[in-house]
């Protein structure tokens, strides 16, 4: 169960041109942190492979500003909150308001 996180500025979201593909920036702040990413919608036409990161058929490729560490996600499907504290490396805390601002960056996915 998600505690009470102190939002001072709600996510806002930027679409921005990207070589690999659609990408969306965001930012929000909130109990006293800057959040910051990056998501690149990646794949759908043909498989789309990062050697350290994996491949997806159709996914998105998502930077977390807050300590310049990226991942690639499945378009579809459940996110929890300890796979994001998991592969960003964030305590809880980091790792639930990252999820609220991936919320609106990653429409596809659930939260």
């Amino acid at each position: 169960m998600q505690r009470e996180h102190r939002i001072s500025t709600p996510p806002r979201v930027e679409d921005v041109t990207s070589a690999l593909g659609q990408a969306r920036k965001g930012f929000m702040e909130a109990d006293g942190t800057r959040y910051t990413a990056l998501v690149i919608d990646v794949g759908g036409t043909k498989r789309f492979q990062l050697q350290m990161l994996g491949a997806v058929d159709e996914g998105y490729l998502v930077v977390c500003g807050l300590n310049r560490v990226a991942y690639l996600f499945q378009k579809q499907g459940y996110l929890a909150v300890g796979y994001l504290m998991e592969k960003f490396r964030l305590n809880e805390c980091d790792a639930e308001n990252f999820a609220t601002l991936l919320k609106e960056l990653m429409p596809t996915r659930t939260f």
